[in-house]
């Protein structure tokens, strides 16, 4: 009884999506289907007036959709410029950064220093702090120039960017 039911329940879901796709295609079949050819040329000038305002309604918006896929274009410019331009102030911040830390890495070696100029505590701890301060300074200064450089190449294409949208608002009518 059960495999009767499950068998009738298949078949009766199979007729619905049979049913469906050829409602579908029906649908389909009838968007944009011009009569031939030489039947619309035995229609009478006189009765094409409507065919000449839809053919040029059809124009239009043929028209707007090219200008709108254009503006689209450049929203989708000014969007990418505008995170090239986040990107390059996030990486002026981390310059700031490591100006920062190598100012204080500096003073730390001004105070470090004094005391060895003035001959108080270990020498030798002295100058080891004094020599690790300079490389921690020398690396902080390496990392440093590393963001200039993409800082620079930020600058760079926010640039062509600026080229480009340029060209894109020209497309624009």
């Amino acid at each position: 009884m059960r495999r009767i039911y499950m068998s009738g329940l298949i078949a009766i879901m199979l007729l619905l999506i049979a049913s469906g796709c050829s409602f579908t295609q029906s649908l389909t079949a009838g968007v944009s289907k011009a009569p031939d050819k030489d039947l619309y040329n035995q229609v009478p000038t006189s009765m094409r007036a409507d065919v000449t305002e839809a053919q040029f309604d059809l124009k239009e918006a043929k028209a707007s959709l090219g200008n709108l896929r254009e503006k689209l274009k450049l929203s989708k410019l000014i969007e990418d410029r505008s995170k090239a331009f986040t990107k390059m102030r996030q990486l002026e911040l981390t310059e700031a950064q490591y100006l920062q830390k190598e100012a204080e890495i500096a003073l730390d070696i001004r105070k470090w220093e004094a005391v060895d100029n003035s001959e108080l505590g270990d020498k030798e701890l002295i100058v080891k702090t004094i020599g690790n301060l300079k490389s921690d300074k020398l690396n902080q200064e390496a990392a440093r120039v590393k963001v200039q450089a993409a800082i620079t190449n930020s600058k760079l294409k926010i640039q062509e960017f600026d080229k480009q949208i340029a060209a894109q608002k020209s497309k624009i009518k």
